[in-house]
């Protein structure tokens, strides 16, 4: 069979069916404008345009639709993160008599009154613990919930704090009472916190801002036991205040025995130093390095007069200020001021403490508290210690005695003892020997630590051995000031080894202070001991290399020695410290004159014309001029 030919393949076909693409080649056989070719390759493009906006728009929208999923998933966490972490008071509107309601006394008013109540409750409250430390705080959060109806944000937000956070959600009503029992009715007001029972309160007036008072106070000692403790403490409800941080010294919460503890701590430091430091070591073991206990801990060291350990507990309490977040920035300043206050004059630098002083009372004064008495007391009490005791009289307020009369009276004896005027020592302190002025608890313990040893040695020098000692015997035998003082009493007694033995106990206790070293140096440089009695100097004055007086009195006794220009080298630092102390003017001019500088020598006798003399420094004046007092 014949195989059928091929049929011939056409020459004119195109070479694609792309219309794009035959439309390019007839484009090139026809240059016309208007060409068929040349419409549907503009038609074309304009379709490739219009489909990449699509998917531009496309994208775009998806990308908002998720960043609008993204934004409420993140905007819901908040809240449910927020929820969780709540610890607001909400107080519902209360139930009210009808008649009181028409009256405009409503659930609601009651509920912004109490609410009311309570923030002036919290803002008479200054606490050195911030709000946000608290395990359960409403401070600054707190409100009076009225419920909406329907479905909205506000109410999912209302129901996820209810489900997830830990509210103190506050109800009560306000009921009429019936006479009973010969009792006339009146108002009660029951206010419950959360699920525990609720406290009534009555006011047969019918008194309702007596009612919403009692109720508020209650509710914040129930809710806010720590900032009810220093409200109780400052309108002197103090019996109240530490019961309550007793109960929370038995919390579960570690973070609420530690504030409590600190909180005794630093009621106690102050009348009771043994107790407030054992409460100051219990809330060291809950949480050790914990600012306001370290504090606490070193002020009931500096109460009970142990400055080795007060020294050593403040310089670490002083910078943990600084940096603890649970304490309020302001009051830990305040607090970190104060300590370095103390600190200064621990360790007898006197010079600094002054402006320290006028650092921490310029800040008590910007932080609200009115009161210049213990600023000014406090200046006086530094200018005494620096050897100007009328610049201190100056200082002080005429209205101190009656503001502050047993700190009137230790500023007084301390500056009679400057002045060597030992009667009036004896004088100032009467009132209190004989009971007339009694003392509170803290002024107590003060006047047995640090007082009393002046008023000793005020009867000492008046020539009453037996009575300084008598006093002595009511003071802590381990009170380094009272140990110290023991040793002067027996150097003035004769007694020159029970002397050396007290003070050497002093010195034991406290090897870092200075105060002990310079007494004893002044005992032995009055024996004539030269050499042991510099030894004694120079120790103090390594001790304490801002303190004037070791500086005088090794300058004395160099000179006792012949060294007149060591002597001489020694009362110009003084004077670098204690520039208006007459006595150190007094013996430079001696020390002066023995050099052959008279001219030197005349000039400082001048000088101590125009400063604070004693009665003895004044007889020398009259004298010519020698080694001095």
């Amino acid at each position: 069979m014949a195989r059928k030919p091929r049929a011939p393949t056409p020459t004119d076909l195109p070479d694609s069916y792309d219309p794009v693409e035959i439309a390019l080649d007839a484009e090139r056989g026809d240059p016309a404008r208007d060409s068929p070719a040349r419409a549907l390759l503009v038609n074309q493009n304009r379709l490739i345009l219009m489909q990449i906006a699509s998917e531009r728009v496309g994208m775009i929208l998806k990308a908002l639709t998720g960043l609008a999923g993204v934004t409420a998933a993140t905007a819901l966490g908040l809240m449910v993160w927020d929820a969780a972490h709540d610890h607001g008071l909400v107080i519902e509107p209360f139930s009210t008599p009808p008649d009181l309601a028409a009256q405009g006394l409503t659930g609601q008013v009651l509920a912004t009154e109490l609410l009311d109540k309570l923030a002036t409750l919290d803002g008479q409250t200054q606490s050195l613990r911030r709000s946000a430390s608290y395990a359960s705080s409403w401070s600054g959060d707190a409100k009076v919930e009225i419920p909406s109806t329907g479905v909205s944000i506000g109410e999912l937000e209302r129901f996820l704090r209810s489900w997830l956070g830990h509210q103190t959600r506050i109800s009560g009503e306000l009921v009429r009472t019936a006479p009973k029992d010969g009792k006339p009715g009146g108002l009660a007001l029951t206010v419950r916190a959360g699920s525990t029972g609720g406290e009534r309160v009555f006011s047969e007036k019918g008194d309702v801002d007596e009612l919403l008072g009692k109720s508020a106070l209650n509710l914040y000692r129930q809710s806010q036991p720590y900032r009810y403790f220093i409200y109780a403490t400052l309108v002197g409800k103090r019996d109240d205040a530490e019961a309550v941080l007793m109960k929370q010294t038995l919390s579960d919460d570690r973070r609420e025995r530690t504030w409590a503890w600190s909180g005794l701590s630093s009621a106690h430091r102050l009348s009771d130093p043994a107790r407030g430091e054992e409460e100051a070591r219990r809330a060291l073991a809950e949480t050790p390095n914990f600012a306001p206990a370290m504090g606490n801990l070193s002020f009931s060291a500096e109460s009970a007069d142990h400055p080795e350990a007060a020294v050593a507990i403040m310089r670490k309490a002083v910078p943990l200020f600084s940096h603890s977040k649970d304490i309020d920035p302001q009051l830990a300043r305040y607090n970190q001021l104060n300590a370095r206050l103390h600190l200064d004059i621990l360790v007898c630098d006197y010079r600094l403490a002054l402006t320290d002083a006028d650092a921490f009372y310029s800040y008590a004064r910007a932080l609200g508290d009115t009161s210049a008495t213990p600023g000014l007391t406090q200046k006086a009490e530094l200018l005494v210690r620096l050897h100007e005791p009328l610049a201190a009289e100056r200082t002080m307020p005429a209205s101190l005695l009656a503001e502050a009369p047993f700190e009137a009276r230790d500023l007084w004896i301390l500056d009679r003892r400057e002045r060597e005027d030992w009667a009036g020592i004896l004088a100032a302190a009467e009132p209190i020997l004989s009971g007339a002025m009694p003392l509170t608890p803290p002024f107590r313990v003060y006047w047995l630590h640090f007082t009393l040893p002046n008023v000793a040695l005020g009867r000492a020098m008046t020539g009453d051995i037996p009575g300084a000692r008598a006093l002595l015997a009511q003071a802590p035998a381990d009170a380094y000031t009272v140990m110290v003082t023991q040793g002067e009493i027996a150097a003035l007694a004769g007694d020159p080894a029970g002397a050396d033995r007290w003070f050497a106990a002093a010195v034991k206790s406290a090897p870092s202070i200075a105060r002990a070293y310079l007494a004893w140096g002044r005992v032995l440089l009055a024996r004539g001991q030269t050499d042991a009695a510099i030894a004694r100097f120079s120790q103090a004055a390594a001790n304490a290399p801002r303190y004037a007086d070791p500086l005088t009195y090794w300058g004395r006794a160099l000179l006792a020695k012949g060294d007149a220009k060591g002597a001489e080298e020694k009362f110009r630092a003084a004077d670098a410290i204690a520039p208006r102390w007459g006595r150190n003017h007094l013996l430079w001019a001696s020390a002066l004159h023995r050099l052959g500088r008279k001219s030197e020598a005349l000039a400082q006798r001048q000088a101590a014309l125009s400063m604070d003399l004693s009665p003895g420094d004044r007889a020398a004046l009259e004298r010519p001029v020698q080694i001095g007092r």
